[in-house]
């Protein structure tokens, strides 16, 4: 981003709005952590107690899916991330690879119509939905997408990357073991382990929306392969965020509207 103006000054100024943003939502009401939490995903979630996991009698702050895919998203991320090598390739999964990632994304369409099915519309459905399986798909699904999107942010943001796939099968085990090892904590009920659930739950949907909007505003300025450090990184992604707290800011808002103006 050397040499052009907008790319130096305008990050600089949405990531130290956006730490503003972050602050006065901490400070704010309602002033307690869970209930925060529960705002994070007023307005992309549904929230419905029937589909969601409680630990400790205390309720997680997204959906079982939600949980499922923002997790298992961002859990991918940060693996492709740590592992050596790959924090930035490019390269899309080989095939064979490619196809568990799409099958994945199956598993999820496919259960959220049936359970679409079976709960809202009284159509009939194929088996009994769960939240075993809404986790276990919204899982699946995060996987495929943590596993696309990490490519597709090395090769926008990064002005040296590298063109190997970012996942083979070694990492699409990993984050398959991963995935299984989040599914487990979820639905252990544990009350040690709602603190630690919601806080990554939250933290997630703050994580991906950043990522998503952070690439679609560098495209949008032309700042494609751009970026040199983890620094300019963190200033679009701290771009990003503050994009992120106006959407969730926005959607909260037309829920609440919503549910106030038009009849039960």
């Amino acid at each position: 981003m050397k040499g052009q103006p907008a790319a130096q000054f305008v990050p600089w100024f949405a990531t130290a709005a956006a730490a503003v943003g972050a602050v006065l939502f901490a400070v704010a009401p309602p002033h307690e952590l869970q209930a925060k939490l529960y705002l994070i995903g007023y307005g992309i979630c549904h929230q419905a107690p029937s589909h969601s996991y409680f630990l400790a009698g205390r309720q997680l702050p997204l959906c079982a899916r939600d949980t499922g895919t923002y997790l298992g998203a961002t859990g991918t991320i940060l693996l492709l991330l740590v592992l050596r090598g790959r924090g930035r390739r490019f390269g899309l999964p080989a095939p064979g690879v490619l196809a568990a990632l799409l099958a994945g994304v199956a598993f999820f369409a496919i259960d959220g119509l049936n359970s679409f099915a079976a709960t809202s519309a009284g159509w009939p459905h194929l088996y009994e939905p769960s939240n075993l399986l809404r986790l276990a798909s919204g899982l699946s699904c995060g996987i495929a997408i943590g596993s696309l999107l990490w490519p597709l942010a090395n090769y926008t943001l990064w002005a040296y990357s590298d063109p190997q796939a970012a996942m083979g099968w070694p990492e699409f085990l990993a984050a398959l073991g991963l995935s299984g090892l989040e599914l487990a904590l979820v639905t252990s009920g544990a009350a040690a382990l709602f603190w630690p659930l919601a806080l990554a739950s939250a933290l997630s949907v703050a994580i991906l929306l950043s990522l998503v909007n952070a690439l679609l505003l560098v495209v949008v300025c032309g700042w494609e392969r751009r970026a040199e450090s983890w620094g300019q990184v963190g200033l679009l992604l701290g771009s990003g965020l503050l994009l992120a707290e106006l959407e969730l800011a926005l959607m909260g808002l037309l829920r609440a509207f919503l549910e106030r103006s038009l009849p039960v």
